[in-house]
């Protein structure tokens, strides 16, 4: 039952992806580019890993999206991203040196679709979830999958996006997770973005 449901999420994000990628080339009023940036990532709820045994594992962003302008005050915008997210921990299980690290890398392909609500001329506040899908899960060049065991993922963005020209934008924007990773764990997504785009 569990394949079943990722396989048809899978398909729900392929198609959803399909659908706004066909409209940016063929619907009017539909601006589209490219954009990419830092993550910043963490997960929620990590109870028995307080203060300093936790950071944020750095990582990029990076793909295309299409913004459908429908009034000078209200847009909606689908995205299609590659996103680096998981979690830094401190070496507390595993033996060796006690201050070192383990890079908990999950990596996934992300489809944010987002009401953009513009607050100003230029700035607007981009509020809508996000679905997504794990590719790789890793733990310093080891299986994560143990795990992890979840590979659909959704979350919640809120964020600020800034026209500086007709061609550029920058945008900051938190993805509160809203689906555990596994289900032995409540630890979900936390992830803080700062990106640029470019419109064709």
């Amino acid at each position: 039952m569990f394949n079943l449901k990722l396989k048809i999420m899978k398909k729900l994000i392929i198609l959803a992806a399909l659908i706004i990628m066909s409209a940016s080339v063929f619907a009017q009023g539909i601006e589209w580019g490219a954009k990419a940036g830092l993550n910043m990532a963490t997960e929620t709820h990590t109870r028995s890993l307080k203060g300093s045994n936790v950071k944020m594992r750095p990582g990029l962003f990076a793909g295309v999206f299409g913004e459908y302008v429908i009034s000078d005050y209200f847009g909606i915008q689908g995205e299609l991203l590659y996103s680096m997210m998981g979690i830094k921990v401190k070496n507390l299980d595993f033996g060796g040196d006690k201050t070192d690290y383990v890079t908990y890398k999950t990596d996934y392909i992300v489809l944010p679709v987002l009401a953009k609500l513009y607050v100003a001329e230029k700035l607007s506040l981009d509020l809508g979830p996000q679905f997504g899908y794990m590719i790789s899960a890793k733990a310093d060049g080891t299986s994560y999958y143990d795990y992890v065991d979840k590979k659909f993922d959704v979350s919640f963005g809120m964020g600020l996006s800034y026209r500086l020209s007709s061609k550029f934008d920058i945008s900051g924007r938190y993805n509160l997770g809203l689906t555990k990773l596994a289900e032995h764990s409540d630890n979900k997504n936390s992830v803080i973005q700062f990106g640029i785009g470019y419109r064709f």
